[in-house]
C-alpha cells in the first residue's frame, strides 16, 4: 500500500513539473500600430485639375508600401480607383503633394489621403470641393425696333466661367446676308459678365432693302456671331384721293410693290360696314362680296393677287412687323367679316379678298387673327371680306 502512495507521488509530481515546463511565455509581445494621415484642404482649382496637401502623420508599427490621394465624383473613394497618385514606399512622416488631373468642369469631387501596408490600407477624413466652370462665351442676336429712320437692335454676350470678352457689338450690311466685323459695326470693349446690349443704326441711306444684322464677340482669339436678323427702312409714306368720292387713303412702298395701308371704304352694292354701322366704316373700311371686290379699286390700283400677297409677306419676313403695325407701317386692320347675313371677328380678324379664285364659287383670301399668323383660305364668294389695294 505505501509502495503504491508513493508512485501516485511520484506521478503528480512528475505531471506538475511537465505542465510547469509547457506554459506558455510570460513575454509581452510587441503591438501592432497602423499609420496615421490626414489632408488638407483643395487649393489651385481649376476647370480640369486641383492641387491638394496631405501628410503621413505617424508611420506605424509596419512599412508603408504606398502613400497618395483617392479622389471620385461619389463619397468615400479608395485606393481600388485608378483615380489616385502613389509616392511608393516609405518609413518616415512627411507631407506629400498631390496634383488631381483629367477632372470633369463644374463637377463636385470628394478625395482623401491614404497609406498601405501589407495588412491593411488607412484613409485620411474626406475632403470635398468642385471644379471650376468650364469658361467660354455666347453671343445671341435679339430683337430689332424700328421708328422712322432708326434701327435699335439687341444683343446678349452669355460669359461662362473666367474668360473676358474683348470686344462686342452688332455688325450689318445691306449686301452680306451673314454680315462680319469687316462690315458697318458697333463696337463695346471688356466685359468679363454676362450683359445684354443694345446698338443704334440710324445712318442707313438705301430705303426699302433689306438691312442684315448680327450681333458678334471676341475674347481676342475666337470671334462668335449670333444670329441674323433683316429690317428695312420703307420709302416714306404718301396720300392719294381716290376721284370718285374724294375720300383720301395712304399708302407705302414696300420693295417692289406700293400698298394702301388703310382698308378700302368706297361704296359699292354687295358691300357692308360691320354690323351696318358707318363708324366701322371709318375705321375699317367696307366688307364686299368677292364679284365687288374685283372692281371696287380706284383708277391706277387692283384688287392683289394671292402671289402678290405672298410677295409682300417673303419681302417683309416677320408676320409680326406687317400684321401689328411694326415698321413696316403695313398697318393690318382688323375687320373682321361678313357671312349670311351675320358679322364676325372684328378687332380679333383681317380677313382679306385676292384675285385668285377656285371654281365658281370660292375664291382666295388671306386672312390674320389677331394672335395668329396668317394664312390662305378659300371662301365662299358671298362672304364678306375687307379689300386692300396694290398699285398697277
Amino acid at each position: 500500500m505505501k509502495t503504491k502512495l508513493i508512485y501516485i507521488s511520484l506521478y503528480l509530481i512528475i505531471t506538475f513539473i511537465i505542465s510547469i515546463l509547457t506554459l506558455p511565455s510570460c513575454k509581452k509581445s510587441k503591438d501592432t500600430t497602423l499609420p496615421n494621415v490626414s489632408t488638407n484642404n483643395v487649393t489651385n482649382i481649376t476647370e480640369t485639375t486641383a492641387e491638394i496637401v496631405g501628410n503621413i502623420v505617424d508611420v506605424g508599427s509596419e512599412n508603408i508600401l504606398n502613400y497618395g490621394h483617392c479622389w471620385s465624383t461619389t463619397p468615400s473613394p479608395s485606393v481600388d480607383l485608378t483615380t489616385k497618385t502613389q509616392f511608393g514606399a516609405t518609413n518616415n512622416t512627411k507631407t506629400f503633394n498631390s496634383i488631381l488631373t483629367n477632372l470633369l468642369s463644374n463637377t463636385k469631387y470628394y478625395v482623401r489621403a491614404y497609406a498601405t501596408t501589407s495588412t491593411s490600407t488607412v484613409y485620411s477624413s474626406e475632403v470635398v470641393f468642385t471644379t471650376s466652370i468650364a469658361s467660354s462665351f455666347d453671343i445671341t442676336t435679339q430683337n430689332i425696333d424700328v421708328v422712322n429712320l432708326t434701327a435699335t437692335v439687341y444683343g446678349n454676350v452669355d460669359i461662362q466661367g473666367n474668360v473676358t470678352v474683348t470686344q462686342y457689338g452688332h455688325c450689318w450690311s445691306s449686301s452680306n446676308s451673314l454680315p462680319t466685323t469687316q462690315d458697318s459695326k458697333t463696337t463695346f470693349n471688356n466685359t468679363n459678365q454676362s450683359i445684354s446690349y443694345s446698338s443704334l443704326i440710324n445712318n442707313i441711306t438705301i430705303l426699302n432693302t433689306h438691312i442684315y444684322v448680327r450681333a458678334y464677340a471676341t475674347d481676342g482669339v475666337t470671334i462668335k456671331y449670333g444670329d441674323a436678323v433683316s429690317f428695312f427702312f420703307p420709302k416714306s409714306k404718301y396720300s392719294f384721293t381716290d376721284g370718285r368720292d374724294g375720300q383720301s387713303y395712304q399708302a407705302i412702298q414696300i420693295g417692289s410693290q406700293t400698298w394702301m395701308t388703310e382698308n378700302l371704304n368706297y361704296y359699292t352694292s354687295n358691300s357692308w360696314c360691320y354690323n351696318n354701322s358707318s363708324s366701322n366704316c371709318s375705321t375699317y373700311g367696307r366688307l364686299y362680296d368677292w364679284n365687288s371686290s374685283n372692281s371696287s379699286c380706284p383708277s391706277g390700283w387692283h384688287l392683289p393677287s394671292r402671289n402678290e400677297w405672298n410677295t409682300l409677306i417673303n419681302f417683309v419676313g416677320n408676320e409680326n412687323d406687317m400684321i401689328n403695325g411694326g415698321y413696316t407701317t403695313f398697318n393690318v386692320l382688323y375687320g373682321g367679316w361678313y357671312a349670311s347675313g351675320g358679322f364676325y371677328g372684328i378687332e380679333q380678324w383681317g380677313s382679306f379678298w385676292t384675285s385668285s379664285t377656285l371654281g365658281s364659287s370660292y375664291s382666295g383670301a388671306i386672312t390674320q387673327c389677331f394672335l395668329g399668323g396668317i394664312s390662305p383660305n378659300n371662301w365662299p364668294k358671298n362672304n364678306g371680306c375687307s379689300v386692300r389695294c396694290i398699285k398697277d
